[in-house]
Formats: structure tokens, sequence, C-alpha cells
């Protein structure tokens, strides 16, 4: 027996799950749906999507579209076989844009086909025991809630927060706190600049140290350091940050990045 289909927001998830005792394949569903356009349909995503990446160095444009068009074959395929699917998210900005999408892309699921494990904690922290454990928790998904779902994300694509809001959907508890995360991450600048601008306010530091800082302010962390560095990178392009050793590495080589000392400009500080 072939077994259920897991989508998860990551490897680090995905390798867990290989490790427990569940049957099925995993199929890792992951893209900052925070940051860049967004297109509901996802023959228009996919394009769209794959050039946002690509001109922030993620790899060539064609090659992640190819990626996006097999991710999203996968779930297709699983979807219209009737085979049992169970989605793996948790409470953060990042999986909850995940999970619209994929809910939406679900739309017309059999009864019972598709089941979702919310988690209050980050899955990527968690053992292969510990993730195990979550299994007993999962809830199937009732065609009210795809239904429901796919009104918010069509909204949030539309760039209509305050209607996305505005459909309330009671088996997903944690969207509503992350429409509100993404209201602030879309504000100029958004939360997530205003927070490691306050971090370099406290003296240079490095990239890194400036990312953990704006982290511990988060309710629920959702940034990956590759993403602050973006953040950065544009704080330096906007006059309000500068590094204070050389020219600024690509924001794509984290490795670098990561190390790089900055300080707040005089235009900076006045923003702080």
């Amino acid at each position: 027996m072939i077994g259920p289909l897991h989508v998860t927001n990551g490897d680090i998830v995905a390798d867990a799950l290989a490790a427990t005792s569940l049957p099925g394949t995993t199929l890792v569903w992951a893209d900052v749906l925070h940051a860049g356009p967004l297109e509901a349909e996802p023959a228009r995503s996919r394009p769209v999507r794959a050039s946002f990446l690509a001109r922030h160095g993620w790899g060539e444009a064609a090659i992640l579209e190819a990626r996006l068009e097999r991710r999203d074959a996968l779930l297709a395929e699983a979807h219209h076989a009737g085979r049992p699917i169970v989605l793996w998210f948790e409470h953060d900005l990042f999986d909850q844009l995940l999970l619209l999408q994929l809910l939406t892309a679900l739309s017309g699921a059999q009864p019972g086909q598709v089941e979702l494990i919310q988690a209050a904690t980050h899955l990527g922290s968690l053992e292969p025991s510990e993730l195990e454990a979550l299994w007993p928790t999962r809830q199937p998904v009732a065609a009210g809630t795809l239904a429901e779902a796919a009104a918010i994300w069509d909204a949030v694509c539309a760039g209509e927060l305050e209607a996305a809001s505005g459909v309330r959907c009671d088996a997903l508890p944690y969207v509503e706190p992350a429409l509100e995360r993404l209201r602030e991450e879309r504000l100029e600048p958004s939360r997530t600049k205003r927070q490691l601008l306050a971090a370099f306010a406290a003296g240079p530091a490095t990239a890194s140290v400036a990312y953990v800082a704006s982290q511990a302010e988060e309710d629920a962390a959702f940034l990956g350091d590759a993403w602050a560095f973006v953040a950065i990178e544009e704080l330096v392009d906007d006059g309000l940050v500068e590094p204070t050793d050389g020219a600024v590495p690509p924001a794509c080589d984290t490795e670098t990045f990561a190390s790089r000392i900055f300080t707040l400009t005089s235009r900076g500080l006045a923003r702080v």
C-alpha cells in the first residue's frame, strides 16, 4: 500500500518524517510567499514566483519554474487519485500562507481525503518521535474549510488583506494572526526592516546578530536568515544602513553576508 502523501514546509521536517514509522511519502512545499508578487492560479503563479526567486539569486528562473511545476504535479496527482493527503504545518506566517495556497489547490477533494496537523511550535525543532506523537491530532479538512481558505488566499493574492481577514475560518486558528503579521510586513518600511534598524541602533553588528535580534521580537518567528539578509541589502540600497568594511556581498551569499558588519547611517538613525 502506497500510504498517504505527507506535505510539509521544508527538508528538515521531511527528513524527520521519513525517520518515523508513518507510512507514505513526503512532498516539500516551501516558498517565501510573504515576499514578492503572488498569483492565485498555479499556472500563472509558477513563472511569477520563479522569476522573483531568480532575481534574488536562488537559481535560474527556468529551473525554478520546472521545480514548482513538478511540485504542483505531484500534489495534483495525489489529489485526483483520491490518495490520502496529510498536511503538516505550523503557526507562523511562512507556514500559514503555504497552507492557504495548498488548501486552495485541493479544492474539490473527496470527503476525508485531506487531513491537517496544526502545530503551535516549529516542526523543524522536533525529533522524529515528537512528530509521530502529533499524528493522532490530525483532523479532516471539511469542504467548507477548503472554500474558506480559497477565498482568503484569493484576497491575499489580490492584495486585499481586509477582505481576507473578513473571511471567518474557525478550523484554521492561526490564519488571522498570520494575516496581521503579513499586514505589518507590507508596510514601508516593513516590520522586519524596522526590527533590523532597531538592532543596528545598538551599535555596529553583523548581519547574523541583527537577524537573531530581530527574530527575538516575533511572537511566531517565520523568517529565514537569507531573507533577513535581503531586507538588510534593501536597507543599504535605501541609504539607511551601510557596511563598515567594504562592499556589500550579495544577500544570497549567506555565509559571507552573515559575518559582514553593518551600522546605521545618519538617515538610518533618524528613522529609529
